[in-house]
């Protein structure tokens, strides 16, 4: 059975491609916020018939501007194709988050709520050294003369190459003159250990 979603437009993009059988195709690609299932919404679909003319559905997203709402009747398989397309009045009782762009003055196009970017630098730390780790291992993979030091001296590279600020707190590092990293954790001195 169909399903209807109403939808809060952020953005409406015309993209088209070329198929493997060498035609253009024209699509429509809608985004913005799916207040009936309280969610980001993205959604493409053919903005053209095989004659050339615009679809029903293009012509009505060619309609939408941002903040304006919509709504879509998706089909029931697992793609949940868009079937019909109307714009509407915002439904009662409905909300969505604000869909600020760069353009309105709102800074580094972070969103007050709408699946825009916003920085957490805490985490973007832990994810440059989540993937220079694995970097390291794959780059290393099948070599058996390879230790654990010698790979996470090569994740501390990757993790200078993917972001700089990522050092971990407490450790100095120090680069040779072949580019090496070394690792050297910062300790006070316990001065009643007698070794």
């Amino acid at each position: 059975m169909p399903s209807i979603v109403q939808v809060k437009v952020n953005t409406v993009q015309h993209t088209s491609q070329v198929s493997k059988a060498g035609t253009d195709l024209n699509y429509v690609e809608i985004t913005g916020f799916d207040s009936t299932n309280n969610k980001g919404f993205k959604k493409r679909f053919f903005a053209t018939k095989k004659d050339g003319t615009a679809t029903k559905n293009a012509e009505t997203a060619d309609s939408l501007s941002q903040d304006d709402w919509a709504e879509f009747t998706l089909d029931d398989t697992s793609y949940h194709n868009v079937q019909t397309l109307k714009k509407i009045n915002q439904p009662a009782g409905m909300s969505a988050p604000s869909q600020a762009s760069p353009e309105s003055g709102n800074p580094k196009g972070t969103s007050k709520g709408g699946g825009g970017y916003k920085s957490n630098p805490e985490k973007e730390k832990a994810i440059a050294k989540s993937v220079a780790l694995k970097a390291a291992v794959t780059f290393y993979a099948g070599n058996q003369e390879v230790g654990a030091d010698d790979i996470i001296e090569m994740s501390y590279k990757f993790v200078d190459f993917l972001a700089p600020e990522a050092a971990v707190d407490g450790e100095v590092r120090e680069v040779t003159e072949h580019g090496n990293v070394i690792v050297n954790p910062t300790q006070e001195e316990d001065e009643d250990i007698p070794f």
